[in-house]
């Protein structure tokens, strides 16, 4: 006999996904901004996890005034990356805009 779920059961056994955010600026000579983190290493562009119960677009916004103080009430949604998880990450979906 197959088990039945509540709706709640079912969602939680559903896989889990990392979501994210990237912005890309660019200047007039085609230059990329990126930022150095104060939490790790490295060179980024602005942006970060989406937390729950907001969009992509908000996370978008919310990260780039968080991450350089910019209040951006419009940004363009230009792709969609997936990364295949490891061993110490999951998969995640990062969404891109400019």
């Amino acid at each position: 006999m197959t088990k039945k779920f509540s709706n709640a059961e079912y969602y939680a056994q559903l896989p889990k996904k990392q979501t994210g955010t990237a912005v890309l600026f660019f200047n007039s000579k085609s230059e990329l901004l990126i930022v150095k983190p104060n939490y790790k290493e490295g060179w980024l562009v602005p942006g970060g996890a989406i937390e729950d119960r907001e969009s992509p677009l908000q996370g978008a916004i919310r990260e780039v005034k968080e991450e350089i103080g910019l209040d951006i009430p419009e940004l363009k949604l230009i792709g969609v990356y997936y990364r295949t998880g490891n061993e110490i990450f999951g998969d995640s979906l990062k969404f891109i805009f400019s």
